[in-house]
């Protein structure tokens, strides 16, 4: 057995023990071990693998009527929660962004703020890095998190336009992208923190700590995680899909109003639609849809 499977079963038996499941039997299998698992006279298989490409992954088996399925689903995903190894709050916001490294588009960052408690319902309605879901799962979860948590989430969208000032501001002032993210992120965290006195905060780390401190300047006392791959923590994650929620609803908006399909990214392929764009609409509008400071736009004739 791999020393990462041994690791995660340190974290999970304790888990399933504390939620009535008995471990009966294991056997090994390609890759992994299965777990034969015993509750209220019915019985589960849960087979873990592990592979340096996908590290660690757990599958379900048994009837998919299986009573046992759904809680099973709820423990095995709760150890993948930074929350639960990295801080103790009860409540706290999580905070995430969406488009800096697209040129058409808005900067988007949103946050969320709960409480441990909600951790479950959210795993079961879905919520997870944004980077691994479809639009159509972005647009379902995002739905739900607006139906049970409208208050409990901000958002600030800078539109093309808007973002193309405010950055030209920064650069005269010295300063970049990572200066504007972090004064997003900081209003969202204490709109959200005069509102609902978390405990902390837990954001995706995109620059430095001391950026972040110095834009939280108006909350001296503010705790505060910044960690990379932030959306192991379903608050971030919850976060990052609402900031793509809206980030797609603009694409979707702005290709029914020009008639023109957006692509996502810097590539070339976004090269070749910028320049038809641009000949669709004048070069000079092309302000109110892309991030100007990007070397895409000097590509437009």
């Amino acid at each position: 057995m791999s020393p990462e499977i041994m690791k995660y079963l340190e974290k999970i038996l304790p888990a399933l023990e504390k939620r009535g499941f008995i471990l009966s039997d294991e056997k090994p299998i390609n890759y992994g071990i299965q777990l034969k698992l015993l509750k209220n006279n019915d019985s589960i298989l849960l087979s873990i693998y592990y592979s340096v490409k996908k590290g660690i992954s757990t599958v379900i088996g048994g009837s998919p009527k299986s009573k046992l399925r759904n809680p099973l689903a709820l423990i095995i995903n709760k150890p993948l929660v930074a929350a639960e190894t990295d801080h103790t709050w009860q409540t706290w916001t999580g905070t995430d962004e969406s488009g800096k490294g697209d040129f058409f588009g808005p900067l988007i960052t949103a946050g969320f703020c709960g409480n441990r408690k909600i951790l479950p319902y959210l795993q079961q309605i879905g919520v997870k890095d944004s980077k691994k879901m479809k639009d159509a799962e972005i647009e379902s979860v995002g739905k739900h998190l607006y139906a049970a948590y409208f208050d409990q989430i901000k958002v600030i969208t800078l539109l093309p336009a808007v973002y193309n000032l405010r950055y030209a501001e920064l650069r005269q002032k010295g300063k970049n992208l990572n200066d504007l993210l972090a004064w997003m992120h900081a209003r969202i965290i204490i709109d959200l923190d005069q509102q609902f006195h978390p405990e902390g905060a837990f954001i995706d780390k995109f620059t430095s700590e001391g950026r972040i401190r110095a834009a939280l300047k108006e909350m001296k006392s503010i705790n505060f995680i910044a960690q990379t791959k932030g959306e192991s923590d379903l608050f971030v994650a919850a976060a990052s899909i609402i900031a793509r929620f809206h980030f797609n609803r603009w694409f979707k908006r702005i290709a029914d109003e020009l008639d023109f399909k957006i692509p996502r990214g810097a590539g070339a392929l976004v090269d070749k639609a910028a320049q038809e764009l641009a000949v669709k609409i004048d070069k000079k509008n092309m302000f109110k849809y892309v991030k100007t400071h990007f070397s895409n736009y000097q590509k437009i004739i």
